[in-house]
């Protein structure tokens, strides 16, 4: 039997955290958060007023308070937004690509059936190679030679499906 702590919520089971890992906003463009370790008060503060900085990024944490009671901080800016950017080590994550758009181009009549010829357009910034279940057909099989990788804009008749 084994038990799952979500990333960034406490154990129920374990001693109260002595720090806790935060992205502390730097107020630079090129680098907007630096990842930090400011210890836990037994008010629930962090070192370094942490919790009075507006765009900081803390994930919630447990804490006993000077008598002695459990308490719980609730994170902040803990969006699914601030979470990405914390698991990331406090680097802002790339956003992910535009979708790519399969084009059927037309549909060739053979003696024994039909030859779909298709292109696409990649709308990115650049190549894209999509995550594995996102570049299939359906209904199966799933692979009918479209490729793996897909160049920057419009590709014309790139391949064909009987």
């Amino acid at each position: 039997m084994s038990a799952v702590t979500a990333v960034g919520a406490p154990s129920r089971s374990a001693a109260p955290q002595e720090k806790v890992r935060i992205c502390h906003a730097t107020g630079s463009s090129g680098n907007p958060y630096v990842s930090q370790e400011p210890s836990i008060g037994n008010n629930g503060d962090l070192e370094g007023g942490h919790l009075n900085h507006e765009r900081d990024i803390i994930p919630p944490y447990e804490y006993v308070d000077a008598n002695d009671v459990p308490r719980t901080f609730p994170g902040q800016h803990w969006t699914d937004e601030g979470q990405a950017i914390w698991q990331n080590g406090c680097t802002i994550p790339p956003p992910p690509p535009r979708p790519i758009t399969p084009v059927l181009e037309c549909v060739e009549r053979l003696d024994a059936g039909f030859l779909a010829h298709f292109g696409y357009d990649n709308p990115n910034g650049g190549r894209v190679t999509p995550a594995a279940g996102q570049n299939v057909f359906s209904p199966p099989p799933e692979n009918r030679g479209q490729p793996a990788t897909f160049d920057l804009g419009r590709v014309e008749d790139d391949f064909q499906v009987e």
